[in-house]
């Protein structure tokens, strides 16, 4: 992951301990971020799961009106129609999920950007030799 150049050039002239102490904000951040995170994507789903109970309860209030009607029943038809259309027309207006779906957007690309400071924090303190390197595997 890289830091985009703009806020390493912001990073790279402080000192080491302005850096480390920025390590534990960043992580604070990151877990509330999470659990930001973990709530909208609960929330997505439950809408969902509400829209489905919804449209499923409707068509089974439709067709047993359906079925108690006369075939010759051109009132009971009309009401039907009627009902199947007020029944699209809430269903049309309930949210669509896209708020959320934005907001899980936007929380995940700041949890990629504090997952990004925080590496580069470890790189630039590695190479400021104040942290040695991980051995590798030779």
């Amino acid at each position: 992951m890289a830091l985009d150049d703009e806020t390493a050039a912001r990073y790279r002239p402080e000192d080491s301990a302005t850096l480390l102490a920025l390590l534990p904000e960043l992580r604070v951040q990151t877990a509330r971020a999470k659990v930001h995170l973990e709530a909208v994507q609960r929330a997505t789903e439950a809408n969902g799961e509400f829209d489905v109970g919804l449209h499923e309860m409707q068509n089974e209030a439709l067709a047993a009106f359906s079925t108690r009607l006369d075939p010759d029943d051109e009132v009971g038809r009309e009401r039907l129609d009627v009902l199947r259309a007020e029944f699209a027309k809430q269903r049309d207006q309930l949210p669509d999920g896209s708020n959320n779906e934005n907001e899980y957007v936007r929380v995940f690309s700041y949890l990629v950007e504090l997952a990004q400071r925080e590496r580069w924090i470890g790189d630039e303190l590695v190479r400021r030799g104040l942290i040695p390197e991980w051995p590798s595997e030779s």
